[in-house]
């Protein structure tokens, strides 16, 4: 294999792994969205078991 092929496909492979991990981000982000009561609620009951820890 020559080198401009190896380059290509590094380049590709890394552009891939942006993708993905940006398409994954945002879905996150959409989850957390989605759910702002539930976390806050969460939250509240974590630092009260932590605060009597």
């Amino acid at each position: 294999m020559d080198l401009d092929n190896i380059k290509k496909q590094e380049k590709a492979r890394a552009r891939k792994k942006r993708y993905l991990q940006n398409k994954k981000n945002k879905k996150q982000k959409l989850e957390i969205d989605d759910l702002p009561k539930k976390f806050a609620e969460q939250c509240s009951t974590d630092s009260e078991e932590s605060d009597s820890a």
